[in-house]
């Protein structure tokens, strides 16, 4: 029997190479982040899931051309004390078994401040598990919290100050650990995916009916302009592969 992961690999292979071959030809330049080592709690009175960086997290921030596939600037934080990053979501259950949708918001900040350079509201576009009930994933589209854009506060050009560069990808401006997006007025969309590995087979509805304390999670995003040239859901498209490895990689330590 052809599993149900099978299935959507097959389904979201070709749409993917579909979707990246029709990119306009024009620079697009995202940020994209991730996170490591999140912690998720889960309180079952108020059905909310928090996502926080922990001592042990390291952040990647990135500057990327999405059309050339280039990464042109990094910066890297190593260790939650260093920043903040809050990813606050109100869980629904909807009608049938295991059905679930999440709405809220994300902010993180870079290392020099703990006033927030991203703000968002999150709207989910799938909540499922995979692997046989042993990966959690939440998936779904940035938009602005307040006014026009994602990026906040952080001036005009927006500056993101991490510790270091992520090593040799890439330094377009020559400082270390930090870069510049110009006009970040008109980054108003991006994705956000986050992912608990290692739920020991516990269905949706079993997780989220009870309090619950999940380590070791982990946070992935992209934030665009509009209009973008990259595809909002490119992320999700090449998530598959991404937890695959990883899963594939916990399985053999």
């Amino acid at each position: 029997m052809i599993s149900r992961n099978h299935r959507l690999l097959c389904l979201l292979a070709p749409l993917g190479a579909l979707l990246l071959a029709s990119m306009p030809a024009q620079a697009e330049i995202a940020v994209t982040f991730d996170m490591n080592s999140a912690r998720l709690d889960y309180t079952l009175s108020s059905s909310n899931l928090t996502v926080r960086e922990t001592a042990g997290s390291v952040f990647d921030v990135r500057k990327e051309n999405t059309t050339a596939l280039t990464i042109l600037d990094t910066a890297r934080i190593d260790g939650g004390s260093f920043f903040d990053l809050f990813l606050d979501l109100t869980m629904t259950d909807l009608p049938g078994a295991n059905n679930w949708s999440a709405a809220g918001s994300l902010k993180f900040t870079d290392s020099t401040t703990t006033t927030f350079g991203v703000e968002a509201i999150f709207s989910s576009t799938g909540v499922y598990t995979l692997f046989g009930n042993n990966v959690l994933v939440i998936e779904g589209r940035l938009s602005p919290l307040s006014g026009s854009t994602i990026l906040v506060n952080y001036g005009d050009p927006w500056t993101y100050v991490g510790q270091e560069n992520i090593g040799l990808e890439g330094n377009q401006d020559g400082m270390n650990g930090q870069f510049s997006i110009d006009n970040p007025e008109n980054y108003s969309q991006g994705d956000l995916v986050t992912l608990k590995f290692g739920l020991g087979g516990l269905s949706l509805d079993a997780l989220f009916g009870a309090n619950r304390m999940l380590a070791g999670g982990e946070v992935k995003g992209m934030i665009v302009p509009a209009p973008a040239a990259v595809v909002l859901g490119a992320l999700g498209l090449g998530l598959v592969g991404w937890v695959r490895r990883k899963w594939a990689a916990r399985a053999a330590a």
